[in-house]
């Protein structure tokens, strides 16, 4: 089992169907593979049926529509599709199950069927993140995976492969980027869905602006819809499906109260529509039609039947292309159009916005504003929702817009709140004014003494994203990464800060000048680690710098004559290109000349295996030290555990660990420590229980000690910890 995890848009479902037709091209073509995927709604899951028979109804469902004439029993999915093959249960949008209990019910239920060890099921759960107790039915050992947004060269290459129909690709995929920058979308169009929506949108009219901000683009994108599913004849399907109710009544009052409330229906359908998403992100569980039904304003007129007039509604959502029949029952095309829907309801008209505002920031007087949960409303809501319910609320500019923005400049002052909403706004394009949150963020940034370090850089670098605030955004990030006390808030900050600084557009050679100030300072209360960190970033910005890197990495690697930081130093060193002997050689220095400082050799000899070529450099270093009675009995087993790493050197880590077995310079608990590390040496396991077993048969051994053999013969709980004997330091020491 994992855990696929990506932000609203960021193409998990398209992931799990590019897996899925993957899979069935292969066994369609004849080859086999490990797993059969089966793809499912984790709403499907929700009901008290058993996983197979959840199952064989979501499958049968999915399937009808494409001419599935019988429906799967319920022994489908209780067995491994093929001798040796498991199914692999895609289960996307665990995120879009609003009750919390409910979700965790599904996932106990996924991790029972994961665990049960009978080799039918593999899954994977894909969502959008949720908070770590969420997931916490999972248990830690499962993975979780994020996909990543697109990189700016992404989506390049993504809009020049969209416009190869165009004149000139390349030449409209670079306009489309610029146009990105003047609409506030640069940052969302890394996402793969609004990518999607906007290549679409500029494909369709180069010449026309791209929309502004988020909520633009899906009322751009929507109407798009409308226009692109001109094949559908959407009028003429809805006129039909009116003619047909109406011609269902011969009475020529029935008739024409039905022609009426169908009429009406079709004509406030973009309300209806807005109406049953709001319903929906509600937690509302009726099927679509019947949320429709209870609408004011689509009445069922007396004479016509409740299943008429319910498939009649379902006429009218069908050709919209905004929703998709699943199950007998109708859903949103992606979970961010039924956000964009309901926010669209809930910012119907002055009176639904009034309401929100006061659901979203309940402070009767601003003015008094102090406590911290006062904005809980608006943060327990879904981010991306949240982005679309702003939008809506400040458009208007108008006394609504102006009250709800005087509350959230109150909210603003504390700093948490500060950064959740400047995030939101740098993550959704919220129409959010600048005056509204630069302030706060200049003042967080620029105050040593308010909250932590990695505060202060956030608030610097979303005011960098702040219209008329990046060159003080810029200011205050190069003030954090030049803090003469890098220990203030967090000795990595300022190499974190000089990183991000490098980042930025136009403002590449000063990060690097500032990392390289770093990893060459020594008059700093900097440590080695920061040395190395900084010096090692500074190689990652490109072949312009790597020089610099490798000279300040050499000079790390050599002027500290012990320690963990020579080691990491030259490891760094003989990753750059062209350095590698270099930085091998100054590891096998380090590695065998003999300073006192056994722990630093036993790095260097560990990271000195990692590189081609020079493992049997390593496996020397390490059978040395492993064999050095004036080391501490730990770092020899260290050294003899790292030795069984290295290709061929296994049965030489074995006979190291037997020799610490009856070595008498050791105490009784660190021979059985030795005995248990044996134990986990592939095809020494017998081995090492016979010496467990003798020792604790052994009446001369103190009581703890044939205790604590029983316990490692049993593979339980040690009463000493790992790395202590009865006494401390051993004699050998």
């Amino acid at each position: 089992m994992c855990v696929l995890l990506g932000g609203p848009g960021g193409g998990k479902s398209t992931l799990l169907r590019a897996h899925l037709a993957d899979s069935a091209d292969r066994w369609l073509g004849g080859r086999t593979g490990a797993t059969i995927p089966v793809m499912v709604r984790a709403a499907a899951l929700t009901d008290t049926d058993p996983l197979p028979t959840a199952l064989a109804k979501a499958v049968t469902g999915d399937l009808r529509q494409v001419g599935l004439l019988d429906e799967l029993g319920t022994d489908f999915f209780r067995h491994p599709p093929d001798a040796g093959v498991s199914w692999l249960v895609l289960v996307d949008g665990l995120d879009e199950i609003p009750d919390t209990d409910t979700r965790s019910a599904v996932l106990t239920m996924l991790a029972g069927a994961a665990s049960a060890g009978a080799g039918v099921y593999r899954f994977v759960v894909a969502t959008r993140p949720l908070p770590a107790t969420d997931l916490g039915p999972l248990g830690q050992h499962v993975p979780r995976y994020e996909l990543q947004p697109f990189s700016p060269d992404d989506l390049l290459t993504y809009a020049t492969h969209w416009f190869r129909s165009l004149d000139d690709p390349s030449r409209h995929a670079d306009a489309f980027v610029t146009g990105l920058r003047r609409s506030r979308l640069e940052v969302l169009a890394r996402t793969p869905l609004m990518a999607f929506m906007l290549c679409q949108l500029y494909a369709t009219d180069p010449a026309r602006p791209l929309p502004d901000g988020r909520t633009g683009a899906y009322q751009s994108f929507v109407e798009l819809i409308y226009e692109q599913n001109v094949h559908k004849n959407i009028k003429n399907t809805h006129d039909e499906a009116i003619r047909r109710l109406k011609d269902r009544h011969q009475i020529p009052r029935d008739n024409q109260a039905a022609e009426q409330a169908a009429q009406r229906a079709r004509d406030h359908l973009p309300e209806l529509i807005d109406h049953l998403a709001y319903k929906k992100i509600n937690k509302k569980t009726a099927p679509a039609v019947e949320i429709l039904a209870s609408h004011l304003g689509v009445q069922r007129p007396g004479k016509v039947i409740e299943p008429l007039w319910n498939a009649f509604l379902g006429d009218l959502l069908r050709p919209t292309g905004l929703l998709v029949e699943r199950a007998g029952d109708f859903e949103f095309l992606h979970q961010t159009l039924l956000e964009y829907h309901a926010a669209r309801h809930a910012t119907r008209d002055d009176q639904a916005r009034i309401r929100l505002h006061h659901m979203l920031f309940p402070i009767r007087h601003p003015a008094k504003f102090s406590r911290k949960d006062d904005a809980a409303p608006a943060l327990r809501l879904e981010r991306s929702y949240l982005g679309f319910l702003l939008d809506g609320l400040f458009a208007p500019q108008d006394h609504i817009t102006a009250d709800a923005m005087e509350a959230l400049e109150h909210i603003a002052r504390h700093d948490s709140k500060c950064l959740y909403f400047a995030r939101l706004v740098k993550d959704f394009a919220v129409a959010v004014p600048p005056h509204v949150l630069a302030p706060p963020l200049t003042a967080l940034a620029a105050n040593l003494d308010r909250g932590n370090g990695a505060n202060r850089m956030a608030a610097a670098e979303l005011l960098v994203g702040i219209e008329g605030h990046r060159r003080e955004g810029i200011r205050l990030l190069t003030a954090i990464a030049n803090d003469p006390d890098p220990f203030r808030h967090g000795r990595s900050i300022c190499v974190e800060a000089a990183q991000l600084l490098a980042s930025l557009d136009g403002c590449e050679e000063d990060g690097a000048r500032v990392l390289a100030g770093i990893a060459a300072d020594l008059t700093r209360p900097l440590d080695d680690h920061l040395r190395t960190e900084a010096a090692g970033a500074l190689a990652e910005l490109g072949d312009a710098y790597l020089e610099e890197a490798a000279r300040l990495l050499r000079t790390i690697a050599t002027d500290r004559p012990t320690g963990w930081f020579r080691a990491h130093a030259a490891w760094l060193l003989a990753g750059l290109e062209g350095h590698l002997e270099e930085g091998a050689n100054l590891l096998v220095a380090a590695a065998t000349v003999p300073t006192g400082d056994h722990s630093g050799q036993l790095d260097a000899a560990e990271v000195l295996a990692t590189l081609d070529g020079y493992t049997e450099d390593a496996a020397r270093s390490l059978t040395a030290l492993a064999s050095d009675p004036t080391c501490w009995y730990w770092d020899r087993f260290q050294a003899a555990k790292a030795l069984a790493e290295v290709d061929g050197h296994e049965e030489d880590s074995a006979a190291l660990f037997k020799g610490f077995t009856t070595d008498p310079a050791l105490y009784v608990n660190q021979r059985l420590e030795a005995a248990r590390l044996l134990g986990e040496l592939p095809g020494h396991r017998a081995e090492a229980h016979r010496i467990l077993r003798s020792t604790a048969s052994d009446k001369t051994q103190p009581k703890s000690v044939r205790e604590r053999a029983v316990m490692e013969l049993r593979g339980g709980p040690r009463n000493v910890p790992p790395h202590m004997g009865t006494c401390f330091p051993p004699p050998a020491c």
